[in-house]
């Protein structure tokens, strides 16, 4: 696999990279509490999305916003990690073609 097929946008990359992107960043940001009363940014690799303190609401402060930059190094970031699933899935599927076997063959032979 050359570096143009692993950037390729397939159906099957951007499924797995939406899966993971959404998946894992929803499951943190969803469980993450600011600590003491503060604003804090949560993500996956790069926390990128704000949660606010309710309390710090009705206090007139500057309070932290979404930060694009973060989102998008996180976006290359999981697009890359699909990427890699793919070529590793690839990978695996065309030795176990070569192998002239199913995957219980191969699995047999480990």
């Amino acid at each position: 696999m050359d570096w143009k097929e692993f950037f390729k946008l397939t159906i099957g990359k951007i499924i797995l990279f939406l899966v993971l992107m959404v998946g894992i960043n929803y499951t943190i940001i969803s469980e993450t509490y600011p600590p003491d009363g503060s604003d804090i940014l949560a993500g996956v690799p790069l926390a990128f999305y704000p949660i606010k303190n309710s309390v710090l609401d009705s206090i007139d402060i500057p309070h932290i916003t979404f930060s694009y930059e973060n989102f998008i190094i996180d976006i290359l970031f999981w697009y890359g990690v699909s990427g890699i699933l793919f070529f590793l899935y690839n990978k695996f599927i065309s030795k176990t073609k070569c192998g002239g076997g199913t995957l219980r063959s191969v699995s047999s032979r480990l």
